[in-house]
C-alpha cells in the first residue's frame, strides 16, 4: 500500500461507505490518478465525464489568486467544499497540484475530509 493509499483507507476507516472516492491530479500536466474510487461510483461517470469534472477542477485554480486577494485575512486558499443534493467534494490544492475526496450526503464527514485531502496536499 502507497502512502496516498493508506490516507484514503484512513478516511474510508474513519467515514465508512459515505467515502466515494479520492484522487490526486497534476494540474500542469493535466493528469490524475485515482486513489481509491468504490465500485459502484465508477459505474456513474464516463471516462469523458471524470476527464470533464478534473478539468473544471483545473479551471476552478484560475480563479484563486482572486479569492485570496478578496479574502487576504484569511490567507492561502487550502480548499474548497461543495455540498451537493446526493453528495459532497472537497477539492484542496497545493501549487500545481490538487486533492478530490468525494463523500455521499453525510456532512458530519467534512471534517475528516478536509483534514484528508490537506493532510495528502502536504505530501505533494
Amino acid at each position: 500500500m502507497t502512502e496516498l493509499e493508506g490516507y484514503a483507507e484512513a478516511l474510508r476507516e474513519d467515514v465508512g461507505e459515505t467515502l466515494r472516492g479520492v484522487a490526486i491530479a497534476d494540474l500542469r500536466a493535466r493528469e490524475f490518478d485515482v486513489i481509491y474510487m468504490r465500485e459502484d461510483i465508477w459505474q456513474l461517470y464516463s471516462d469523458e465525464t471524470q476527464q470533464e469534472i478534473f478539468e473544471d477542477a483545473v479551471f476552478e485554480t484560475m480563479g484563486m489568486d482572486r479569492k485570496e486577494d478578496l479574502f487576504e485575512p484569511l490567507g492561502g486558499l487550502e480548499a474548497t467544499v461543495r455540498v451537493f443534493e446526493g453528495g459532497i467534494n472537497v477539492l484542496a490544492w497545493a501549487d500545481d497540484h490538487g486533492v478530490f475526496v468525494g463523500l455521499g450526503p453525510d456532512e458530519d464527514a467534512i471534517p475528516a475530509a478536509v483534514r484528508t485531502a490537506n493532510e495528502i496536499r502536504e505530501t505533494l
